[in-house]
Parts: structure tokens; C-alpha cells; sequence
């Protein structure tokens, strides 16, 4: 089962005006997160550019791209299967948090608070389908299937912003509002078609270089 080491801190502090100054820290590590492979694939090393390949890709008699994934188990006959999913654990992946805050209460029976808040999350593949394979198929590939590198989480929110306001009103009735700003989610350019020869297409980098996890 997925494991997470956590450590959280906070401090408030009266301030003056009236005001309430807050301070919280959160530092998450993953112990044991779940990773997905294929493991019916050949790790046949990286290419001259670097991007590790599991298969062979060229071009069909009429010129358009082909890829050819080499795979463990024969490629025809009664024997022949395609992908096999393999779960396991990584513990690459950890979140920083900070956040800090304003608050402050009138006698007239508002309060207003104003907080943010930044983030860092990277780990080693984003999880974000509800089945297997599917959260094999649409996560970016940097590095080998097998032990993907750290990189920018697809979760990663660097900036939030939020600002919230209540006021008392009669017959013990309250209203509230709360505005919530926030930086938009990390993106990636992928190459329309199969560059590493995994048998999944959409899910490789132009270049095996730096780039968050998500489909521009």
C-alpha cells in the first residue's frame, strides 16, 4: 500500500492593527508509491539522443512511420501477448508547502483573511486515470520505463492565492466569499506518434530534456 513520510509545522502570531499572522510548513516524501510498467518490453538503451528505446521504428512501403516494440514473449502465435502491467513501488516523489496568512475580525462581526500559498511537487510518474494501463499510456516518459527520473509532478500548483471574506447578517444567518487564484497546470509538447517504440503513442517528449507531466 502506498506509504508517505510527512513531517508539518505552524505558528500563529497576534500582529498589530488587530491582525493574526500564520505560518504553516508541510513536507511530504513518498516511502512506497505506486509505479507502473510494462514489463513485456526489451530496454534495447538509450539512442544517440539519449531517449531509451524498447523497440525498433522506421518507415512502412509507403513512407508513413512505423514503430515495432521488441517484447519478451513471441510477437505471433498462441503464445503472443501484448503489454503486461506490472505494479510496484517508487519511493521517488516529494511535495514542499508553505503557506502564509492574514486575518483579521471586526466587532461589527466581518472577518478577512488573505493567504498564500507556494508549492513544489515533482515524482516519478503522475497517476491520473482510474485503470492501469491507462495511467501507464498517459504519463510522459523521461528516462527508462523501468526507473523513470524525478520530474515535475502533473499536480504541481507553484501559486495560490486565496482571499475570503464573512459577514454576520440578521436571523443568525452569515455570507461568505472566497476567491481561490491559482497558477495554471504544468504541460508538456509530445510527439504525434511512438518515438521510443513502447507500443503507446502520445506519451514521448520531442527531446529528452526537462519538461513537466501533461499533454499540451
Amino acid at each position: 500500500f502506498p506509504q508517505t513520510f510527512r513531517i508539518s509545522a505552524g505558528a500563529d502570531h497576534r500582529l498589530p492593527w488587530g491582525l493574526v499572522g500564520t505560518v504553516d510548513f508541510l513536507y511530504s516524501k513518498n516511502v512506497n508509491q505506486l509505479y507502473i510498467q510494462d514489463a513485456n518490453l526489451v530496454n534495447r538503451g538509450p539512442n544517440s539522443e539519449g531517449r531509451f528505446m524498447y523497440g525498433t521504428i522506421g518507415t512502412t512501403s509507403t513512407g508513413a512511420f512505423s514503430a515495432s516494440p521488441l517484447r519478451l514473449t513471441p510477437s505471433s502465435g498462441p503464445e503472443a501477448i501484448g503489454a503486461a502491467v506490472l505494479h510496484s513501488n517508487t519511493p521517488l516523489g516529494r511535495t514542499f508547502l508553505g503557506t502564509v496568512q492574514l486575518q483579521k475580525s471586526f466587532a461589527s462581526g466581518v472577518e478577512f483573511s488573505v493567504g498564500y500559498t507556494y508549492s513544489n511537487s515533482k515524482d516519478a510518474i503522475s497517476l491520473t486515470s482510474s485503470q492501469a494501463f491507462s495511467n501507464f499510456q498517459f504519463a510522459v516518459v523521461d528516462g527508462p520505463l523501468e526507473s523513470r527520473n524525478l520530474r515535475t509532478s502533473f499536480f504541481h500548483v507553484p501559486h495560490k492565492v486565496t482571499i475570503s471574506g464573512t459577514v454576520d447578517l440578521p436571523y443568525r444567518t452569515a455570507l461568505s466569499l472566497t476567491y481561490i487564484g491559482r497558477s495554471g497546470d504544468p504541460y508538456s509538447w509530445l510527439v504525434n506518434g511512438d518515438a521510443n517504440a513502447d507500443g503507446v503513442n502520445g506519451n514521448d517528449l520531442p527531446a529528452v530534456l526537462g519538461q513537466p507531466h501533461r499533454v499540451a
